[in-house]
């Protein structure tokens, strides 16, 4: 019998074959990670720009939102009138109910440096405070009760201002005696009264002096730690109390100019930097200047999560030729130059992605108190 060697033969791939195979899978497979590798990089960048985007406009809103209230209950043009020195506040509480407070309805703090942020505080009171009463006595001294043309709105722990020709006096209402239309003070009953001493230095109010009823000052702050925006709220309120919050992060700079108008006008036509002539400690001292201040104009600096491998982000020249280490606030002039934004104080800031949000907020309550 014969045996056909074609029927003995072995099917499949030689050593080549499967070398050859090999080599094309793993060219083929290279190719689909590269493109998998780059798709999720420009995905990754693209969730990362929303998530600034998203978290600069959060940001905006928020303090946009505080700002329309600034002066709410005290937007006074007496208020107005009171410069620090001649400004008394007796509160019993070390370092006092609120630090720094200030009767003005928004104070910039610029930064110390060109990379440190500004910060905002921005003061309201009750708006049911807005229309005043009026001595119908004269208040010689600290210890002298209140006279007054009205007493409904005014009840026990409210916090009220009485101002006359530049004076200011800070005190909290201990009792209200409607037939008598009289407001109590006492010392041991209130943390903002005046004790009562001799020596104790007090303006003595006339007929007619302005009694204010913001019920509780409080104060707002608004700030840039540790690349989060922060938001710490104190209150003059019976039982005061001062609380911080972290509420967006990866926000890295603010900056804000206020806008001036010229002395006795509503329009504002020049934007300035908190620095100098409006500094917060020479605005304390002037209030022809804090009168003249009618909006704020602010920029905020979202940055995205992922840190890139190469520089994303170049330094930025505005029209006024001033050059920032990273982007421009917005298009400005020479006139007006925009705040410089500096970024930086961390090396890698060009590593990152930034968005950028600016708005002009009108003081209202100034405008509508015609200061």
């Amino acid at each position: 019998m014969k045996i056909s060697l074609r029927s003995c033969r072995q099917r499949g791939f030689t050593l080549v074959e499967l070398l050859v195979g090999v080599v094309v899978g793993l060219i083929a497979s290279g190719a689909i990670i590269q493109t998998f590798s780059t798709f999720e990089a420009q995905k990754r960048s693209t969730i990362a720009g929303s998530e600034a985007q998203e978290n600069g406009l959060v940001a905006l809103g928020v303090m946009e939102q505080d700002i329309h209230n600034a002066g709410a209950g005290f937007a006074d043009p007496a208020i107005f009138d009171c410069a620090a020195s001649s400004t008394y506040s007796y509160s019993s509480l070390v370092g006092g109910a609120i630090p720094n407070f200030t009767l003005a309805p928004l104070v910039i703090t610029s930064g110390a440096t060109s990379t440190t942020p500004d910060s905002i505080q921005i003061n309201t009171g009750d708006f049911i405070g807005a229309l005043p009463a009026y001595l119908t006595s004269p208040m010689p001294n600290a210890g002298a009760i209140l006279n007054v043309s009205r007493t409904d709105g005014f009840t026990a722990g409210d916090v009220i201002i009485v101002t006359q020709g530049g004076n200011c006096s800070v005190m909290q209402v201990s009792a209200v005696a409607s037939v008598t239309a009289q407001l109590a003070h006492a010392a041991l009953l209130g943390i903002y009264n005046a004790p009562l001493l001799a020596s104790l230095t007090w303006p003595g109010y006339a007929t007619g002096a302005k009694v204010i009823n913001p019920k509780a000052l409080v104060s707002t702050t608004y700030q840039i730690s540790s690349n989060n925006l922060q938001m710490t709220t104190a209150t003059t309120a019976a039982t005061p109390i001062a609380q911080s919050f972290s509420l967006v992060r990866n926000l890295v700079f603010m900056k804000a100019q206020y806008g001036v108008a010229p002395a006795g006008s509503q329009s504002v036509d020049t934007w300035v930097n908190a620095s100098g002539t409006w500094s917060a400690s020479s605005l304390a001292a002037s209030p022809t200047n804090r009168k003249r201040i009618k909006a704020v104009r602010l920029v905020v600096v979202a940055r995205s999560d992922k840190r890139e491998a190469t520089n994303v982000t170049n330094m930025c020249t505005n029209v006024s030729l001033q050059v920032n280490n990273g982007p421009c606030a917005w298009p400005d002039t020479a006139a007006n130059p925009a705040p410089q934004i500096d970024l930086s104080a961390d090396p890698d800031w060009q590593h990152y992605r930034y968005k950028v949000y600016q708005t002009i907020v009108p003081l209202r309550n100034v405008i509508w108190g015609n200061v």
